[in-house]
């Protein structure tokens, strides 16, 4: 979902998907802004369990974000190279970010942010999976693309991104999930996807 998260929307079709009564959504009692900064929001929901117990929950309210993992024709994979204060080091991810409210489309956005970061300019796009970005603490979801094309024009980032970009071989990317070097869970389940559209998660590739 992009601007206009209405949690008590989620809750509805949660009841209609899970009969179980033990797996019953929540009653919304009550709801404040605990916490709000140009990045953050956070809800305090008064709450009732299904089972009837009264509880607090604070819950990350946010626009969905967007992902993709951008082939080229010789199957080789863009990936960005930039500084993550949070984790006080450089992080290897795949072109990302969050849904504005001119984006028409999680495709609209995925395409606006793959020529911000890196200029890579789609001659496909395919939308695979949208997850869940932890489902005990943030409403958001991520949606996941397969991009095959180049880089034909200028990348032009915010300020604070200061963004290398290589083009790396498949095996590569698994070899750098496997050794740590990618950690990005988004990024470990956006390969996933892509890999598994593209036919190269046989047996051996990483090897």
């Amino acid at each position: 979902m992009a601007a206009g998260l209405d949690i008590r929307n989620l809750i509805t079709m949660a009841a209609v998907s899970n009969p179980n009564p033990k797996l019953a959504p929540w009653t919304i009692v009550n709801r404040v802004t605990a916490l709000e900064t140009p990045y953050y929001k956070i809800g305090q929901y008064t709450m009732k369990t299904a089972s009837g117990v009264d509880a607090t929950y604070y819950i990350h309210e946010t626009d969905d974000s967007v992902l993709c993992v951008c082939v080229t024709g010789d199957n080789r994979i863009l990936i960005e190279r930039q500084y993550r204060p949070p984790i006080g080091k450089v992080s290897v991810d795949y072109p990302a970010g969050k849904m504005e409210k001119d984006d028409i489309s999680s495709a609209d956005a995925m395409v606006r942010e793959l020529a911000e970061e890196a200029g890579f300019v789609a001659a496909s796009l395919t939308p695979l999976a949208s997850i869940d970005n932890n489902p005990g603490l943030s409403a958001g979801r991520t949606h996941i693309f397969l991009a095959r094309g180049s880089v034909q024009k200028a990348a032009t980032p915010e300020p604070t991104e200061n963004i290398v970009i290589e083009f790396v071989p498949a095996a590569q990317v698994l070899q750098m999930i496997q050794s740590g070097e990618i950690g990005c869970a988004f990024c470990v389940s956006a390969t996933f996807f892509a890999f598994q559209k593209l036919g190269l998660l046989q047996p051996g590739l990483h090897s």
